[in-house]
């Protein structure tokens, strides 16, 4: 339960922002989560790490970190817009 109150506070901030910059955090969002699953399915795939599977373990291990910089840069890009848009 303690988990849906951050994302409830989360989509009411969405509706209040500009359409740029909301559609830029949603966006960086959804391709967070489509890097982690893809992840997830390449971690699962390759089971134990072993010597055949050494560069696919790699690669999943790459998609597993990226997202939090995405999304980050994504909620930056979305300050950003939001203040800009705000000025004018």
């Amino acid at each position: 339960m303690a988990a849906v109150m951050p994302m409830k506070g989360l989509l009411l901030c969405l509706r209040r922002m500009c359409g740029e910059s909301g559609e830029l955090l949603l966006t960086s969002l959804r391709l967070s989560c489509l890097l982690l699953f893809c992840a997830y399915l390449m971690l699962v795939h390759t089971g134990a790490m072993s010597p055949d599977n050494v560069t696919l373990y790699r690669t999943a291990r790459l998609l597993y970190q990226q997202p939090a910089s995405i999304f980050l840069l994504g909620c930056l890009g979305s300050y950003l817009l939001e203040q800009r848009s705000r000025r004018c």
